[in-house]
């Protein structure tokens, strides 16, 4: 992940949802890429926004981490 894709997903965080997508193709292109969202904050908040039954209080969390 460069700076424009961590750009991008802070951007989605701070709720711009017009990045929705970018942000998700940038989650799957490092999911691709076999990248662990482990100990990435923006791959981890995204992993909860790519999940059917997200966990709320870990989104929460690692949005608070994005943003920071």
């Amino acid at each position: 992940m460069d700076d424009r894709d961590r750009g991008i997903i802070q951007a989605f965080a701070g709720g711009d949802k017009s990045q929705r997508e970018p942000a998700l193709a940038i989650y799957r292109k490092a999911l691709g890429a076999g990248r662990p969202a482990a100990g990435n904050p923006y791959l981890s908040f995204m992993s909860e926004i790519d999940n059917d039954v997200p966990d709320l209080a870990l989104r929460a969390l690692y949005r608070q981490a994005v943003l920071a």
